[in-house]
């Protein structure tokens, strides 16, 4: 089922249009002039490398290093790279001490590639926190 915008607030100060989502995370859109053909996206999940057991910091050292490796969904690496070939888009994760981050970038026509993407990411990846603050920053001219 999809979820649904409950709640929609602007902060002046800062030109952003929030959006509280019925999943509680929130959506922070400002539009730019910094370029007219590129949308850049963070999310952040509270959690992070301190969730995780002494045993596992050996892991975790690497883990920003090969987590793109493994291909995303049922695309390995190889296949993933076929899929994408030509499209200006890409989405990256990683975890620092008390996060975890996923950034991701596009065109405005790769847009719905970029949104596919991370729709597997949060399906397929199950370490990532359920619980996403996320926060979007669309750039384009008005």
């Amino acid at each position: 089922k999809a979820g649904s915008i409950i709640k929609t607030t602007t902060d002046k100060k800062f030109g952003t249009t929030i959006w509280t989502l019925s999943n509680g995370a929130k959506v922070v859109i400002k539009p730019t002039t910094f370029k007219d053909d590129e949308i850049l996206m963070t999310g952040i999940s509270k959690g992070g490398n301190l969730l995780y057991e002494d045993k596992d910091i050996p892991n975790l050292k690497i883990f920003n290093n090969i987590i793109d490796l493994g291909g995303l969904g049922n695309f390995n690496n190889i296949d993933l790279k076929k899929v994408l070939a030509g499209k200006n888009v890409s989405l990256s994760i990683g975890l620092d001490d008390r996060s975890e981050i996923v950034n991701g970038s596009s065109t405005p026509k790769d847009l719905v590639t970029l949104m596919q993407l991370l729709y597997l990411l949060l399906q397929y990846k199950p370490f990532l926190c359920p619980s996403w603050y996320f926060s979007s920053v669309l750039s384009y001219t008005t």
